[in-house]
């Protein structure tokens, strides 16, 4: 007697048989994604309101002080880009756009409906990663090109290979600043539950405190490899110092190559990326059934 053969399947293969998306698929699709819910959110609309704030300093100026005439464009454009462009405005750009971009989803309890699918973990924080990135960079971008147009009509600051270079030296520092506070508040967002309170305080507490202290603590912040890629008009790159009854003391600190700043701050944007898939599979899904 024959054995009786197997009946195929009638839906094809399961969903355990079924092969895995392609990454590069995988990547698109949640940067697509996170663009769209992005875009959606006010926080993106509060976001590019602050990256334009300093577009109003001619107007506070003349606020201030009424009938005085306006400073300097290098002053203006220097000032803009020490005090905001590089200190507030990257961070605030994390915290704002980078920190919720996974943790929402978590919190939602999201997660496991959109990663219902063998879909590679560190694919999908990827995308996002790069949604974030194709946001938050061009942001920048256009508030600082909108800057140095506007201290173009100012004296002092004509367009030239000087002031257009000097342009350039910022925006470089300012992107690789967006780009690694970005990673830092992706990582941030899933490891605690409040990311926004627990970013501010790392970046606006324990950066602020470790660039005052002596010795080589503050090689433990991002914003000491930025201060290095600024250019030398920059005040930022001055030295270290505090004012005291006998006079100013310079405070001792490690000096880093501007090669050095941008492989750290490179190096510490990828692992930012990969052990944040790392948690997320830790944390919801646990096992490596569907891969980094």
């Amino acid at each position: 007697m024959a054995e009786p053969r197997e009946a195929p399947a009638a839906n094809g293969p399961s969903a355990a048989e079924a092969p895995a998306p392609a990454r590069l698929a995988c990547v698109w699709g949640s940067m697509g994604h996170a663009l769209a819910l992005m875009l959606q959110h006010r926080r993106m609309y509060l976001a590019a309101a602050l990256a334009f704030f300093p577009l109003l300093s001619p107007l506070i100026y003349y606020v201030v002080r009424p009938g005085g005439r306006l400073p300097a464009g290098e002053i203006v454009f220097i000032g803009a880009m020490d005090g905001f462009h590089i200190n507030v405005l990257p961070p605030l750009l994390g915290l704002l756009l980078a920190a919720m971009l996974v943790s929402e989803h978590v919190e939602g309890h999201t997660l496991a409906y959109i990663l219902t699918r063998p879909t590679p973990r560190l694919a999908w924080v990827f995308g996002r990663y790069l949604a974030y990135a194709a946001v938050a960079g061009p942001l920048l971008i256009v508030a600082v090109t909108a800057v140095y147009a506007l201290c173009l009509t100012l004296p002092g600051f004509g367009f030239g290979p000087d002031t257009l270079g000097l342009a350039m030296h910022y925006l470089f520092a300012a992107v690789l600043a967006v780009l690694a506070y970005g990673g830092l508040l992706l990582f941030i967002g899933v490891v605690t539950r409040r990311p926004v309170v627990l970013g501010a305080l790392i970046v606006y507490g324990w950066e602020t405190l470790a660039l005052s202290l002596p010795g080589a603590i503050n090689l433990a912040t991002l914003t000491k490899y930025i201060r290095v890629l600024c250019p030398e008009e920059s005040m930022l790159r001055s030295a270290q110092s505090v004012d005291t009854a006998l006079g100013g003391v310079t405070l001792a600190t490690v000096d880093v190559a501007p090669w050095q700043a941008i492989a750290v701050l490179l190096g510490f944007t990828a692992l930012c990326v990969y052990f944040t898939a790392k948690q997320l599979e830790h944390k919801e899904f646990g096992g490596r059934a569907s891969g980094v």
